[in-house]
């Protein structure tokens, strides 16, 4: 499935002066077939013996995500998910991969990370700060991992309170997605000491423009979750999301009572029929 996901993607990583190559536990015969019948047209490694994946430590020792039956008819010596960022020197600038297969970074939410962005929506407008919500992919799969953000912007001379504050209320983004969707913690930037002699304080705050983004997990393992997507597998399904965006906005004469911006994401989901491998070229 990333193997079709990042073909989608090509220009976009084009555009960043960034080449594509995949590395996959098949074999040469499987890779020129599926690279004809899915119209790849980047490099395909085959690693049939798993070696560069073991040299690269990407080996998934026990591949349960795939063995749910339990009885041991899991692929065999294959590669967590996931994508290495390599310079011009042969060295790894970035890495994006987690545990799981039900749980693979978008190739857009590896861009998303390496060059912030994405695909906008409306702005919100509330008291003190205009908010204007994100998101890496509008369409994902069972099992991709999608960057929701919200882009913040402050008026000059106000500002809000980091994480991490005491005595005020730091700004805080909650998301509210349906079930059995999962999120990851938020992601805040630095933000910036900001000195007060008058009443001899030091805090963290945030001023003029920020991003806060978190990555939002599509269900890959629940039963439930896929038979509802298999009624219709020619078409996605809408998901909405709610944000809710806390914050306690000051300037320089008045810390303002704490007010909230609300607004919703919405991601579609869709099965990808990706066809099997002819038998003869089909791992054992």
């Amino acid at each position: 499935m990333q193997l079709v996901e990042l073909q989608e993607a090509k220009q976009r990583f084009r555009r960043r002066g960034l080449g594509l190559a995949a590395v996959t536990y098949d074999s040469p015969a499987t890779l020129v077939e599926f690279a004809a019948t899915q119209h790849i047209d980047y490099p395909l490694l085959a690693d049939p013996g798993s070696e560069i994946i073991r040299a690269f430590d990407v080996l998934d020792p026990d591949n349960s995500d795939f063995n749910r039956a339990g009885d041991g008819s899991a692929p065999k010596d294959m590669a967590y998910p996931g994508y290495f960022v390599i310079d011009r020197e042969g060295r790894i600038t970035a890495k994006f991969f987690e545990a799981i297969y039900s749980d693979r970074h978008t190739p857009n939410n590896v861009l998303g990370s390496l060059y912030p962005g994405g695909s906008a929506g409306s702005r919100v407008r509330s008291r003190h700060l205009t908010a204007q919500p994100g998101q890496s992919d509008r369409i994902a799969a069972p099992g991709n991992r999608v960057t929701l953000f919200v882009e913040i912007s402050l008026p000059h001379g106000v500002h809000v309170y980091a994480p991490g504050v005491e005595k005020y209320l730091p700004l805080e983004l909650r998301l509210e997605p349906p079930a059995p969707f999962e999120t990851r913690p938020p992601l805040y930037p630095a933000p910036r000491v900001l000195e007060i002699p008058v009443i001899h304080e030091s805090v963290p705050v945030y001023e003029k423009h920020l991003r806060v983004s978190v990555d939002l997990i599509v269900p890959g393992r629940s039963r439930k979750f896929l038979s509802s997507l298999q009624e219709a597998p020619e078409q996605y399904q809408e998901f909405e999301i709610p944000g809710t965006l806390r914050y306690q906005a000051c300037d320089a004469k008045v810390c303002y009572r704490p007010e909230e911006a609300r607004w919703s994401w919405r991601l579609g989901v869709k099965l990808r029929n990706i066809p099997r491998a002819s038998p003869e070229n089909r791992r054992s």
